[in-house]
């Protein structure tokens, strides 16, 4: 299973920010049941 997220971020602090998530950090950590991982995260200034 592949997912896509394409973020829209202000500011390198929001990145880090969305990056350390617990939504982000569910879909790039491994699933007992099923894995998931981040894609592209699109970083536009």
């Amino acid at each position: 299973m592949e997912t896509e997220i394409k973020l829209r971020l202000r500011n390198e602090s929001e990145l880090l920010a969305t990056l350390e998530s617990p939504l982000i950090n569910r879909l790039t950590m491994p699933d007992s049941k099923r894995e998931m991982e981040l894609v592209n995260v699109y970083y536009d200034t």
